[in-house]
């Protein structure tokens, strides 16, 4: 949708980087990774922490979720949410 993006797989790659600077540069981003990619989702966040200074969240899910377990959207915005802030990010 027009507030996602998926990766294929548990890496960023050195492209996704790139579109994302170019075509996000003014939004929050936002990563939800299983619970046994949180190691790479760091390496992502931190590839990003200077491009999205204050605007970037990243949550590892519980074991056994992932973002299409949520079948409550508001659920899903509530967890978002509540992360950013303990991040020091405000998601709109």
């Amino acid at each position: 949708g027009e507030s996602g993006v998926a990766f294929l797989g548990k890496k960023m790659s050195p492209w996704q980087q790139i579109l994302l600077q170019q075509q996000f540069s003014h939004a929050v981003l936002v990563f939800l990774l299983d619970a046994d990619a949180e190691d790479d989702m760091r390496k992502s966040v931190d590839a990003l922490r200077y491009s999205f200074v204050k605007r970037i969240v990243g949550i590892r899910m519980a074991p056994q979720w992932d973002a299409g377990s949520f079948a409550d959207r508001n659920a899903l915005w509530s967890l978002i949410r509540t992360e950013g802030a303990k991040q020091g990010v405000q998601v709109p």
